[in-house]
């Protein structure tokens, strides 16, 4: 009779269920992790190249979310990510696929801008209307352009790409988001005229990158523009915060002001000085030491003791919403600070946020990952980290918010990657912005911007272009830029409205004109 190994055989059974458990739970590294986010940004993507602003998780639900303009901008950036890995090898045609899109070059998709070319902060899958009574967004808008120029820069030798994005850049008035220079506000929203409406942010947040982008539309010339930001660079005038002797970065005058982190890590991967300014990068520190010093005073605090120092990250998104005073629903959503945190929820894609200025929190991101909480599916089965409640232990989120997710494409792409790719790509090539220094603007911020009741013809054109205008255009200048935005012709229109362009090299132009108080853009291809 054969002897039976009690001990060897209670030795395999404990082995094969732990390897049972690990494959549970989803475990992946830091790297399956990122090929996973850019998953995810593909799962948002729709046939015409627009993202919607979140995936559904939930189990039996269908995605439902409309288009979001700042997610356009974020799944461009995701698929120069993705191209860098190389996961995909289409990442320059979906690229020129969203900004066609995005630009109204698609037939029957017509995004809705106001007069001075913002966007609706959400819009229709299917006709680029105004989605869930959306207003015209000033920092949507800037999110979604700052996207389209990263995506300039990585795929640099695209023409294409390079004149969508130079086109979206030059038909905003950025200036026109200023409210008050002299403070660096800027409005929040704008009517369908271009006026701001509503509440303006002062610095110090995430509206940093429209003052930015108001200053780059100014050129050399100085003005409302340039004055916001200058303001915008003065960090140490809003470190008004303090946790625990951490100064933090604030828009109000207060020493308990505190904000969500996702308000100091946008700026920080988008504009290129808050990127290579070591001042902002203590700020940074400063809010990174102080979100985990929370985190580690509230689990203290709880009946078993329960601390996990990996365990962090105030961030936005998904949050469980009270009823009453007990009970809590999945629908919701929250933007986390250390003064208004319902839930005690953890945000792990601000702890990847962190990556590029203290690599010690990778660690932090590693034990998440071997654990079980936070650890999500998409439909597809990728595993994702997201936001999870330490009171609430049986709340799940139903989606995964594009933007803000963003923190953890970003952080760990600079984590893959190095610091430089950040640092190399979101040093923009902006269109030049004057015909020479100090002298005529491509965008001038005084007159308004129409974007409509305008139209050239033919197009594409191989001789003549007719334009066709809502005024009276006797002896007005127009000038045509090419693709990088330099001026290759300047000519008065005659009579009949028609121009010669017969000269022109084949490519795609920007023809810009000025009639009475407008500006008027027009893109043509010269074939």
């Amino acid at each position: 009779m054969k002897k039976i190994h009690y001990k060897k055989i209670v030795i395999i059974t404990i082995l094969q269920i732990l390897i049972f458990s690990q494959k549970t739970i989803g475990q992946i590294t830091i790297d399956q992790l990122l090929e996973n986010t850019c998953k995810l940004y593909e799962s948002m993507r729709l046939p015409n190249g627009m993202y919607r602003d979140a995936k559904i998780i939930k189990t039996g639900w269908s995605d439902y979310h409309p288009i979001s303009a700042a997610n356009v901008g974020t799944g461009l950036i995701a698929l120069c990510i993705a191209d860098k890995a190389g996961y995909i090898t289409d990442a320059e045609t979906k690229a020129i696929e969203t900004l066609k899109t995005i630009l109204g070059y698609t037939t029957g998709f017509t995004p809705d801008r106001n007069n001075k070319g913002y966007y609706r902060h959400f819009l229709d899958i299917n006709t680029g209307a105004q989605a869930w009574n959306s207003e015209y967004s000033t920092i949507d808008t800037a999110l979604l352009t700052t996207g389209a120029l990263f995506a300039k820069k990585y795929f640099s030798n695209n023409t294409q790409i390079a004149t969508y994005a130079n086109e979206l850049f030059l038909s905003v008035n950025w200036v026109s988001a200023i409210d008050n220079p002299t403070t660096g506000s800027i409005w929040l929203e704008q009517n369908a005229l271009g006026n701001g409406q509503g509440s303006s942010a002062k610095p110090f947040n995430e509206y940093m990158i429209v003052a930015y982008l108001a200053k780059k539309s100014e050129g050399n010339s100085l003005g409302n523009g340039t004055t916001a930001w200058n303001v915008w660079t003065q960090l140490s005038n809003f470190a008004y915060a303090n946790y625990w002797g951490y100064q933090i970065l604030s828009d109000y005058n207060s020493t308990n002001s505190f904000r969500s982190n996702f308000v100091i890590q946008f700026p920080f991967y988008l504009v290129p000085w808050a990127h290579n300014s070591t001042v902002y990068k203590t700020y940074m520190s400063n809010s990174l030491a102080a979100d985990k010093l929370y985190y580690t005073k509230i689990q203290s605090s709880y009946p078993t003791g329960h601390i996990s120092n990996y365990e962090w990250g105030l961030g936005a998104g998904s949050s469980p919403t009270t009823i009453g005073n007990t009970a809590y629903t999945t629908i919701g959503y929250h933007a986390d600070d250390i003064n208004n945190h319902p839930a005690k929820v953890v945000s792990p894609h601000i702890i990847a946020g962190f990556l590029p200025t203290d690599a010690t929190v990778k660690n932090d991101l590693i034990q998440m990952l071997s654990g079980t909480r936070g650890l999500y599916n998409l439909p597809t089965g990728e595993t994702l980290l997201w936001r999870y409640s330490l009171d609430e232990i049986t709340w799940k989120p139903n989606e995964i918010q594009g933007v803000d997710y963003s923190s953890m494409l970003f952080g760990l792409a600079a984590n893959k990657f190095g610091n430089t790719f950040f640092s190399t790509y979101n040093n923009y090539d902006f269109p030049a912005t004057t015909k020479t220094a100090n002298k005529t603007h491509v965008l001038n911020t005084k007159p308004k911007i129409d974007i409509s009741n305008f139209n050239i013809h033919p197009n594409p054109a191989s001789t003549n272009l007719t334009i066709v205008l809502p005024a009276n255009t006797s002896n007005t200048i127009v000038n045509i830029y090419n693709y990088l935005g330099k001026l290759v012709l300047k000519r008065k229109l005659n009579t009949s409205n028609i121009l010669e362009v017969k000269n022109l090299s084949k490519g795609v132009y920007i023809l810009k004109l000025n009639v009475g108080n407008k500006i008027y853009i027009k893109k043509f291809i010269k074939e």
